[in-house]
């Protein structure tokens, strides 16, 4: 709202959410750069990564799998 009253407009390109196939790729590469960390380090480095652009459910299903 107040980006609404400030500029006019609201920006809705910040609100995007990654594909399920892009975010698969992703979380592929965090896992693989992070083999020995717990499966809380991966989620925590992966909602970093993904703040607001993805399903945490989906990322947590996603982590599951991969390791």
């Amino acid at each position: 709202l107040a980006e609404l009253i400030k500029n006019g407009k609201i920006d809705l390109t910040k609100f995007k959410t990654v594909s399920d196939h892009e975010l698969e790729e992703e979380l592929k590469l965090i896992v693989k750069q992070n083999e020995k960390a717990t499966f809380g380090a991966l989620m925590g480095i992966a909602m970093s990564k993904f703040k607001n652009k993805a399903d945490p459910k989906k990322i947590s299903e996603i982590i599951k799998k991969l390791i």
